[in-house]
């Protein structure tokens, strides 16, 4: 199969490799059958990619943006009604009262299209591509929604004495939905502490690699 331009190549050889890891997996996928796939020769994909770890590195890379997006899309509600949880609620001050809002909030969710930006996730402690553009666009998300708990401090909305830092992570896990984790709504104590843990140590992985 002939593309008109390198980047539409690139492109058909990204999106038969995107769905050959939705199936079998990074570790299934095979360049020999992803250029079967894309009606192209092994010779045209190592054109675009070094090696077969390159290729799953891009797709990973292609899947983050694409998932940040589609998340974007949706921020405008997503943020409102995180902003009326976070005004509507008891201020909070210590670990223990961030910790049970967040498991509230991680329970009351429902799915966002963020279980990809998970997987990525803990790829990108493998990969310091994949990390480099996941720490650019997690900088650019906190510092947005800094500027909003800022704000509702200055405002009155949150105690003076609130930890931004900590009403930051709890906005971060309700924007990207860590409910996805568990692929249910419904879930108990017990798992919210699990995902709660979780995501408080790839909050710490991230912070210790700026």
């Amino acid at each position: 199969m002939n593309y008109e331009t390198p980047g539409a190549t690139r492109e058909a050889i990204l999106a038969a490799a995107t769905q050959m890891m939705n199936e079998v997996g990074p570790a299934g996928l095979r360049v020999a059958e992803v250029a079967r796939a894309a009606g192209m020769t092994t010779g045209a994909i190592y054109a675009h990619f070094v090696d077969r770890q390159d290729l799953i590195s891009a797709v990973r890379a292609a899947q983050v943006r694409a998932s940040h997006a589609e998340m974007k899309d949706h921020s405008s509600d997503r943020l409102q009604r995180m902003s009326e949880l976070l005004t509507s609620a008891e201020p909070l001050s210590s670990s223990k009262g961030y910790r049970e809002f967040l498991m509230r909030t991680i329970i009351g969710e429902d799915k966002a299209p963020a279980w990809n930006w998970v997987k990525n996730a803990v790829a990108a402690e493998f990969d310091e591509t994949l990390a480099h553009l996941m720490r650019d666009i997690w900088r650019d998300r906190a510092e947005e929604i800094g500027k909003m708990l800022e704000g509702a401090r200055n405002s009155g909305k949150l105690r003076t004495d609130s930890d931004v830092f900590a009403m930051k992570e709890i906005a971060l896990a309700f924007y990207y939905g860590m409910a996805v984790i568990t692929h249910t709504r419904d879930i108990d104590e017990a798992a919210a502490e699990r995902i709660v843990a979780s995501w408080q140590e790839m909050w710490t992985t991230f912070e210790s690699k700026k």
